[in-house]
């Protein structure tokens, strides 16, 4: 689209809709990247769209578009991305929060709703949505989280840092091996999970595939975090993961061989069970 040198607001979303036109939300997408680079608001960008933009700004929002219309997550050009109603700095080093963790939070909250005191591992922390999820909604339960990325578990830190969650401890540890024995009342975890052959891996190749991938069948992360998970539980500790959309099954009856009682699948709003819980009984 040709425009003059230096576009108002209006003009250079029209060049953010006409360059990311073949993604389904490229309206969506081009203001959210404008009002970033901006600072502003996206209802700014109607209300004062015969602002002309500096030179800076329409250079970085023209590289911004051109990016993502090569398949760059919009989380890693703008370098967040909201969760639970919160704010997350992401970059490289970790995975971009998925909804899908929501209902995680949600129903580790709901597991123990009543329990004012509790202590919880999260394995794999990230950039740590689920870990200042959870520490913000309980500030008294004390948290631990792991991950094997030093570089992720900085951003973790960033992230807690910025909601005053200092509720949590992390632990760099390539999941439980060089975590300091102790015992916790649950253990949650949304570990990578996606086969190697998975055709939708061609989609998230700006994403850590460590973060991502895990083995064959994608069972390998939750297979190992199933079984070392009882010598880290009390009793009657629970453990709470998230899988992929076909791996219920699978997960369930890992978690029955190991030995753990009271297994349960949880369905996201579109009827697939994305999590599943089971309680270890000593």
């Amino acid at each position: 689209m040709p425009v003059k040198e230096v576009p108002l607001i209006k003009e250079a979303l029209k060049f953010g809709y006409e360059t990311l036109q073949s993604r389904p939300s490229y309206r969506l997408e081009s203001e959210i990247l404008l009002s970033h680079v901006l600072n502003v608001g996206r209802p700014y960008l109607y209300s004062h769209d015969q602002q002309p933009l500096s030179n800076k700004e329409w250079q970085t929002f023209q590289d911004f578009c051109l990016r993502c219309k090569k398949g760059e997550p919009i989380a890693y050009l703008t370098g967040y991305k909201e969760f639970w109603s919160l704010e997350f700095e992401v970059n490289k080093h970790t995975l971009i929060p998925r909804w899908e963790t929501e209902l995680l939070v949600q129903a580790t909250l709901e597991k123990f709703a009543r329990e004012s005191q509790l202590a919880v591992l999260d394995l794999g922390v990230g950039c740590g949505a689920l870990a200042v999820a959870l520490a913000v909604e309980r500030p008294a339960w004390d948290i631990y989280a792991v991950d094997i990325s030093g570089d992720a578990i900085e951003v973790a830190k960033r992230n807690a840092g910025k909601y005053h969650a200092k509720n949590i401890t992390f632990v760099e540890s390539d999941w439980f091996l060089q975590m300091p024995q102790q015992k916790f009342d649950a253990i949650v975890s949304n570990p990578p999970y996606i086969a190697e052959s998975d055709p939708h891996l061609a989609a998230l190749n700006s994403e850590p595939p460590a973060a991502l991938v895990s083995g064959k069948d994608g069972l390998d992360a939750l297979g190992k975090i199933i079984e070392g998970a009882p010598d880290f539980l009390n009793q009657d500790g629970w453990l709470l993961l998230e899988h992929g959309y076909d791996q219920a099954e699978r997960v369930r009856t890992l978690l029955h061989t190991r030995g753990f009682t009271a297994v349960k699948s949880h369905p996201d709003l579109g009827n697939i069970e994305r999590i599943t819980i089971a309680k270890w009984v000593r």
